[in-house]
Formats: structure tokens, sequence, C-alpha cells
């Protein structure tokens, strides 16, 4: 662990923009839209997903513009210094999402993510929700990294096009190559007796009091330990199940697994969640996953998916 300086919360910069540019604090309007998310986030399932997404884009969004552009022609007034802010922001902004991406980083809101103040680049904290523990919360993270409006506002005119998307091919294609060695990396976490694997729903399926080993749905899933040996180290269910996610998302596979089901739900999404991409195909996959309204619609209110 280290303290990071020089920084500043992401939510806090964006909210000191709408401040420069006379509108309410975006905290503010959050709390008035809820009830009216909410309602739209728990329509009928059989509601027609395009008119929700249009309600959505229609009602919600335009009460939150984009305006982190500020933050760069604010706190870099000299034209080279704001061009390399912006390019600093960009390249470390690709190469935390796919990182992020790979081993199931979750909990990327506004305070997660941080600006330096120096240099322009992002800095993400907070690791709990780490193998993908965001798919089991009460409300899934659905997405694969941040880059909502604002997110992209710092981009630029062309957003994730350009910087944003070759420095994400390129650190895909990093981790792809060492794909071995990041690999036997996390094996470890698989016997670390303090990781948190246990799953949502796991309680619900565990065994009664007095129940024997095995008992409970499917008999090994949650955070079950089971032991490799006779004396030797014990390794957990839903560890290795991760680990080997880890694994087909190096191989290109788009969050084949278990939790596939709590992707997108259009039929494209799930065939193409069954090929193995190549680097850019997977990364143009992720960017549109992660710029996605109705997906972004389904992620809990305080993540602020629309700034």
């Amino acid at each position: 662990m280290q303290w990071v300086g020089n920084t500043s919360g992401l939510r806090g910069e964006v909210t000191r923009c709408y401040a420069a540019a006379g509108l309410r604090n975006p905290m503010a309007i959050l709390k008035d839209v809820r009830a009216e998310f909410e309602r739209l986030q728990s329509a009928n399932p059989g509601c027609d997903e395009r008119e929700r997404v249009r309600r959505y884009r229609a009602d919600i969004l335009p009460r939150f513009p984009a305006v982190l552009h500020r933050w760069f022609t604010a706190a870099f007034t000299d034209p080279a210094a704001w061009f390399g802010a912006r390019v600093a922001f960009a390249r470390s902004a690709a190469v935390w999402s796919a990182v992020g991406h790979v081993i199931g980083l979750g909990d990327r809101h506004g305070e997660n993510i941080l600006m330096d103040k120096g240099a322009g680049e992002c800095v993400h904290v907070d690791f709990d929700c780490l193998f993908d523990k965001g798919l089991s919360l009460s409300r899934p993270e659905i997405v694969p990294f941040r880059l909502t409006p604002n997110m992209l506002d710092a981009l630029g005119l062309w957003g994730y096009e350009g910087v944003f998307r070759r420095c994400a091919e390129v650190s895909m294609g990093v981790l792809r190559a060492s794909r071995e060695t990041l690999l036997s990396v996390l094996e470890p976490f698989i016997h670390d007796p303090l990781v948190e694997w246990k799953r949502a729903g796991a309680a619900a399926n565990a065994p009664p009091p007095g129940a024997g080993a095995g008992a409970g749905a499917g008999g090994g899933g949650g955070g079950d330990i089971v032991s490799t040996a006779l004396g030797a180290e014990t390794e957990n269910v839903e560890g290795v199940r991760t680990v080997q996610r880890i694994a087909q998302r190096l191989d290109g596979f788009y969050n084949v697994g278990p939790d596939a089901l709590l992707r997108a739900r259009d039929d494209r999404a799930g065939r193409a969640g069954l090929t193995a991409l190549e680097v850019k195909g997977q990364v143009g996959r992720l960017l549109a996953e992660a710029t996605n309204d109705n997906h972004l619609l389904r992620m809990y209110i305080g993540w602020a998916g629309m700034l």
C-alpha cells in the first residue's frame, strides 16, 4: 500500500467542473433523478429495451452534461502541457481498462479513480472488488470498465478512437503475450485462505446446519474449499473458476463462463462471447460494452454511469 500524492478524485473534479460552468452539483441532480432512474431499471422485463434506452437518453442523460475537458484546460494552461496531459490521461485510462477487465476489477466509481494534477494521468485505487466480485453484487456491474460520458469527454473530440483504442490494443497484446506469467502470479490466490472468493447466492445455497460436506446447490459452488490431496494444500473451487475465466479472456474469449448471462442480453452478444477474438476484435467489443447505454442504465445509480 502507498499514498498517491498530488491527486484528486474523479468525482470531485467533475463536481468542480460543474461549479465552474455554473451548473448544479451533479450529486444533487443524481438525488433528483434517482426515483426516475430506478423506475426505468425495474420496468417490466417485457418492456421494449429500445424504449427504455430512449427514455434514459431523453430524460436522464441531458441533465448530466459532460464537462471533464474543462479540468485539463484549467489545470494545464500551456498548450503543450495541455496536450501532453490529455495524451497521458488517454494512455493511462486505456492501460487500466485493459488490465482491469482481464483481472475482473470492479467498483470503478468516481471516487476510486484519481486524477494526477501534475501529469494528467488517471490512477485507480481500492482493489477490494477484484476477480469479478462486481458481478456478484445485488446490482451486477455488467460493464468491463468505466468509460462514461465524462471519461469520453476527457479523451477529446474523437472519444475512445485514436490514442485510447490503440493503447488498449497494445496493453491487451502485452497481457496476452505475458499470459503464463500473469496466471502464475494469480495461481497462489486460489490457495490463499485470506482471499474472499465466496460469491453472491452462495449463502442462499449453503447447506442447512448439520448437513454433510458437499450438500447444497452444486456441491462445489460458491466459496467451497476442496483438498487437492491427502495432507496437501486446499484450493477454492470458485478461485479455480475465476482464474480459468481470466485465462479465457487472455485467450480472446469474452466473458465465457458461469457469469455469461450477466452480460448483454441480445443474441449477438451471446454468440460473440463464444468466439475467440483477435486483440482488435476483443478491444472493440469491450469498448462497445463499456459505452452501451443499455448496460449503463442497469448499473447501480451510485456508480453514476451518466457522469
